[in-house]
């Protein structure tokens, strides 16, 4: 994750982690690892730099589901292969 962000967390603003969570979303895996992904990247935050209170505003927007259409997007592709 860190790699991928290109900074240190502490500097990473709402915009970087929205890319993040798109470079993610490239990668093809699957939904239920996404919100694997999301749950931890937004805990981590609120841990480290929330004081375990509350979500710091690069992540308080970040929903930990994955929509319906992404299940259904990667169903439909394991089924063609």
């Amino acid at each position: 994750m860190r790699r991928m962000l290109g900074k240190p967390f502490r500097e990473a603003s709402k915009q970087d982690i929205k890319k993040l969570l798109d470079a993610m979303e490239a990668k093809g895996y699957k939904p239920a690892t996404h919100e694997k992904f999301r749950a931890v990247l937004k805990l981590f935050y609120k841990i480290v730099f929330g004081n375990n209170e509350h979500y710091p505003e690069q992540v308080r927007w970040v929903k930990r589901k994955v929509s319906k259409d992404h299940y259904r997007y990667s169903e439909e592709i394991s089924h063609k292969e």
